[in-house]
C-alpha cells in the first residue's frame, strides 16, 4: 500500500501501531479526525513517506518528525502543538510545504530554519505564539511562494531582504 487516507472521519485515540507496518507508504492522511497524543516516535520508520497530513486532530510534537528523508509536505496545522518548533524539522531536506498554523507553538523562529530546507515553497506558521524578530535568513528560500506568519507576537522590523523573494506570491504578517 502506498496511500492511506482516513481523512474527515470521527476516528479517535492514538494512531494504530499496525499502520506503521506499511513500509512502502508514500501518503498518509489522517486529517480532520479526533486522534490525540504525541505523534508516535515509530512513525519515523516510514522512510518512503512523502505527504503527511495530520491536520485538525489533537496531536502534540514528536521529535521523530525530522527522520523523514523523502517528506515533501508536512501538515500538522490545527492541533495541540506547543513549545518550540523541534529543530529536527529543519532536517527535512526535501520539504516543500510546512504547515504548523493554528497551534500554540511558542518561542523564536530559529535561525536554523534556513539551513536545511532548500526546496521550501510554503511556510504556514500563522495563529501561534511565536515571538522575537522575524529572521532575515528566511529570504534564503528562493522557491518560497507563500509565507504566512500572521497572528503571532513578532516584534521589531520586517526584514528588508524579504523583498528579494522573487517567487513570493503571498506574504501574510497580519497581527
Amino acid at each position: 500500500m502506498i496511500k492511506f487516507d482516513l481523512g474527515d472521519n470521527k476516528f479517535h485515540g492514538e494512531i494504530p501501531p499496525s499502520l506503521l507496518q506499511c513500509r512502502a507508504l508514500q501518503t498518509l492522511n489522517i486529517s480532520s479526525n479526533e486522534f490525540r497524543g504525541s505523534i508516535p516516535y515509530e512513525i519515523g520508520i516510514l522512510s518512503t513517506l512523502q505527504y503527511l497530513d495530520l491536520l485538525d486532530n489533537d496531536f502534540t510534537f514528536s521529535y521523530s518528525i525530522g527522520s523523514f528523508s523523502n517528506l515533501k509536505e508536512l501538515d500538522i496545522a490545527t492541533n495541540s502543538l506547543h513549545d518550540k518548533i523541534p529543530e529536527s524539522i529543519f532536517n527535512l531536506s526535501m520539504l516543500q510545504i510546512l504547515a504548523l498554523s493554528t497551534n500554540n507553538i511558542s518561542g523564536n523562529l530559529p535561525l536554523s530554519i534556513a539551513n536545511g530546507l532548500p526546496d521550501l515553497e510554503g511556510v504556514y506558521l500563522g495563529k501561534n505564539q511565536l515571538s522575537g524578530e522575524i529572521p532575515g535568513c528566511i529570504s534564503n528560500f528562493s522557491k518560497l511562494t507563500v509565507l504566512d506568519l500572521s497572528v503571532n507576537s513578532f516584534r521589531g522590523r520586517v526584514p528588508m531582504n524579504l523583498g528579494n523573494l522573487q517567487n513570493l506570491e503571498l506574504l501574510n504578517l497580519i497581527s
